[in-house]
């Protein structure tokens, strides 16, 4: 299977930029230089389409962050410690 391409471009652009890997693009998304709203050509459907619109796309630049939680157990444990 070969690996997919991407070609990339704000919406006020006219000017692509790439080709690009998602593992590229997952940098560019570190560097700041592509948000969820940045243009890739969907080759399938022959349209420039914000990252959005595609939910695989998407979740492999943009994965949920999960949140932290402080579990009431631990929370007792640290409260609980007398300082002599």
């Amino acid at each position: 299977m070969a690996t997919q391409e991407f070609y990339i471009r704000a919406s006020n652009e006219t000017d692509a930029r790439g080709p690009f890997t998602l593992e590229q693009l997952s940098s560019l998304v570190d560097a700041g230089q592509v948000t969820p709203e940045t243009l890739y050509y969907d080759t399938l459907s022959e349209q420039w389409v914000p990252i959005d619109a595609d939910p695989e796309v998407k979740a492999a630049l943009f994965p949920e962050k999960r949140r932290l939680r402080l579990r009431a157990r631990d929370a007792r444990r640290t409260t609980s410690a007398v300082v002599s």
